[in-house]
Parts: structure tokens; sequence; C-alpha cells
């Protein structure tokens, strides 16, 4: 929907702030570094086209330093909103500030008040649209390794609205391949909201990475999760060039091979239960790298999508995450016809 902002005339907000701009920000008094931050924001609001000409780089860098140094919650807030609306009124020219700002948000999110996360959730949703997922992804897998579960769950949450967003032509394989088995191995942290947004990523970003696989070479997804350890994560131009030994391994119906009370053993009443048989279909999956197209895996992946969706337990929901993910990479694009059901 049109907001306006193509038929705008740019407006430079900066000779318009107070003179002692810098000096109020500065000032020991909470209060008065609200209220200088209040009137540039209600500026950048006002004119909804900022002038791509003019020199935000010292706000930049105040801003910055205010979101991570300030100790007063209402400050940050404001602060999260100043950029929020520059990055609305820069649009792509806000491109170059995305680095300074994603690292210092992300880090940010530790704080669980609606005060300051709701605007700090504004901010990287209007940042993302001015950069490319490839320029943010290093900041975004190191808030996936912070020990504080705000910081994941904030993190996960911003994946999957971005995921949403992409198909396997536009999602970029680099960020893929770096953040999938990042995001799996997020399921098995023992904070309960920070593990459930893990497997929605997680989900989400397996089924991205199928429906892509049945794209040419240079445009697949599926190389994203052909490695899964750091070292791959560390040197992906090395293993982008050496023999994927999914290639050349030999199609395993691990269906078969399955407990003979496999789907009675899932709907058992003991959460321990259905975690372990689980665990045993995602170790033959893990084991046999290239699963048998051939095989009936629907009715596999209904139970799996309806663990995912309604099992009460977040030990079994991050198994069935783990499974679905597994299956993804072992059938690569023959799992295709199944992803709507996975991601609905």
């Amino acid at each position: 929907m049109d907001d306006g902002w193509d038929f705008a005339d740019p407006v430079d907000i900066l000779p318009k702030l107070p003179n002692n701009f810098q000096e109020l920000i500065a000032s020991k008094k909470w209060q008065e570094r609200k209220e200088a931050l209040e009137g540039f924001l209600a500026l950048a609001t006002e004119n909804i086209k900022l002038d791509p000409k003019a020199n935000y780089g010292e706000t930049v860098d105040t801003l910055s330093k205010i979101l991570s140094k300030d100790a007063n919650i209402n400050v940050c807030a404001v602060a999260a909103k100043c950029i929020t609306q520059l990055a609305k009124g820069l649009r792509s020219k806000f491109g170059p500030y995305a680095a300074t700002f994603v690292p210092v948000i992300f880090e940010k999110f530790k704080e669980k008040k609606a005060l300051l996360r709701d605007p700090l959730i504004e901010a990287i949703d209007a940042i993302y649209p001015t950069t490319t997922f490839d320029a943010i992804c290093d900041p975004i897998a190191e808030a996936l390794g912070k020990p504080n579960p705000n910081i994941k769950i904030q993190t996960n949450q911003f994946l999957y609205r971005v995921f949403k967003t992409l198909n396997a032509q536009t999602a970029p394989k680099k960020v893929v391949k770096t953040l999938t088995p990042l995001i799996a191995k997020c399921t098995g942290e023992s904070d309960p909201e920070a593990q459930a947004q893990e497997e929605e990523a997680a989900k989400k970003a397996a089924a991205q990475q199928a429906a892509g696989s049945s794209q040419p070479a240079e445009s697949s997804l599926s190389e994203a999760t052909t490695q899964s350890t750091a070292s791959s994560i560390a040197a992906p131009a090395a293993a982008a060039v050496e023999p994927d030994p999914w290639d050349f391994a030999d199609p395993v119906d691990i269906l078969p091979k399955l407990p003979e009370k496999f789907e009675e053993t899932v709907a058992s009443k003991k959460w321990q239960e259905r975690k372990e048989v689980l665990e045993v279909l995602l170790q033959l999956a893990t084991d046999n790298i290239k699963l048998d197209p051939k095989a009936n895996y629907g009715e596999i992946v209904a139970t799996l999508t309806k663990i995912l969706s309604k099992d009460a337990n977040i030990n079994v929901c991050a198994a069935a995450a783990k499974c679905i993910t597994q299956l993804a990479k072992g059938l690569r694009s023959k799992f295709a016809p199944h992803v709507p059901s996975v991601i609905e």
C-alpha cells in the first residue's frame, strides 16, 4: 500500500534540531535526554522522507551510544524509536548505518520489559529492508550464540518473520547455510520460551531449504544444511568446493527400521517415551544421509507436524523439529511436497 514516501519531498531535519541538541542528550538528567530525543523523533516522524544527502553520521553514533550505554530504559526506548524513523525515512540510504545498529539491538534484547522490547522489535524490522540478509548474518549468528534466553527468543522471532518473506529464489545461500545449523543447535536449549521460538525458526528454515533444493546448484538452498558442524560454518568456501557425500550415498528407506510400535509410542502419555522413539527416528535419519525418495514419508511428516503443533512437552517438540530437519536434509527436493503441511 502506498505510504506517500515516493511522492514526498526529502527533508533535512538536522538544521531543525536545537543548537544544544548534543548537549541535551548528554545531560545528567534523564528527562532532558528523553525530551531531546523526543524532539528528534517528532521531526523524523513528521517528515516521512528524509534527505539522503544530509550527514546523519553523528546522529547515528549518538543513538547507537545511547541505546548501548544509557542506563535509563525510557531514554533507550525513545532512541530505538528514533532509529526506526530514521530507517523508514531514509530507506535504502540507511543501509550503511545498519551494521552499527543491528548488533546493539540484538544485545539490548536481553531487556524483557515491553517498554524497550517493543521499540527494539520495530527498529530491527524497519532496518532489515534497508540492508541485505548477508550484511547482517554475522551479528545474527553471534546473537544466536548468546547465553541470554531473551536475546535468543527475539532473534529467532526476527528470523521467523524474515523467513516468511523469503522463497527459494530470494533466500540467500550464505545466510541459510550459516544460520540453519545454529538454529537447529539451539533447539536443545533448556529455556522453554526460547526453545519454542527456535523450533519455529528451525522448522521454517528446514522447509525453505527443502523447497529450494530443486533449484540449480548455484541457487540451491539445500546446500545450506549439508554441513552442520562448526567447521563448516567457519569455512563455507572450503565446503562449497568439496564433493557432496550426499550425491554419492546410496538412498536408504529408514521406515522399515523404525520400532514396530512407533506410532503407538509417539502417542504415549509418557513424554519420555515419546521423546525416546523420536530420537530413534532422528538417529536413523542422521546415520543415513540420503533417504530413499520412493518411500512414503507422508504419515511420518504428518505425525511430526502434529507433535510440533500440539504436544505440550518442549523436549518432545524439540526432538520432532530435529527430525523434520533431518528428513529435509535426507530427501532434499523430494521433501518439497511436505513443505505446505510443515509451515502452515
